[in-house]
């Protein structure tokens, strides 16, 4: 088996994208047996894709289109990287300001949590424990350099709020899932 890096080329022209534009639509080169396996979404969106598949020994590989052929050692080392780039893209894609976390709380929702974090010395210790762990949380969210919405620690914080009944049931879910904006972005 073959480990391939292959692009795009001309429908018409053969050339490949990495050339000029497929003005008559792109097509993958020729190469018989041909498995698409993966591509390099972490850089889209792109003109010059790069996508990763196998094909048989006999396969012949020195056409147009066709970036490289790889050991399965280089293939396997090129896809984990792309793996952990798309990670990082991905993460990338749920992170808010602190600023922008604080705003999907409603002013009554931040006020109720501003009250129940309050020491009340003559209260339950249940209670104080509560408080106290409700105002290391906000600490916590203050420290952070931005907001994770898919970090479970930050999902279980929000759920528990909910769950204490300090948020509305269904809000946590509207908190960590709606769509992040662009002026939330850090």
């Amino acid at each position: 088996m073959q480990y391939i890096k292959l692009t795009f080329i001309d429908a018409v022209t053969g050339i490949p994208v990495t050339q000029e534009p497929a003005a008559n639509g792109p097509v993958l080169p020729p190469v018989q047996g041909l498995v698409v396996e993966w591509e390099r979404e972490s850089a889209y969106p792109t003109d010059q894709p790069e996508l990763f598949g196998t094909c048989p020994d006999e396969s012949d590989t020195d056409l147009a289109g066709v970036l490289a052929v790889m050991t399965q050692a280089e293939w396997d080392a090129e896809h984990q990287a792309e793996l952990a780039a798309r990670e990082a893209k991905d993460r990338h894609l749920w992170q808010i300001t602190r600023l922008a976390f604080r705003n999907r709380f409603t002013l009554p929702e931040k006020a109720g949590l501003e009250l129940a974090s309050v020491d009340d010395a003559s209260a339950p210790m249940v209670q104080r424990q509560q408080a106290a762990l409700l105002r290391a949380y906000l600490a916590d969210v203050a420290a952070a350099t931005f907001i994770d919405l898919k970090r479970p620690d930050t999902r279980a914080g929000v759920e528990q709020l909910e769950a204490l009944g300090l948020l509305a049931a269904g809000r946590a879910a509207e908190i960590l899932d709606a769509p992040i904006r662009p002026e939330e972005a850090p």
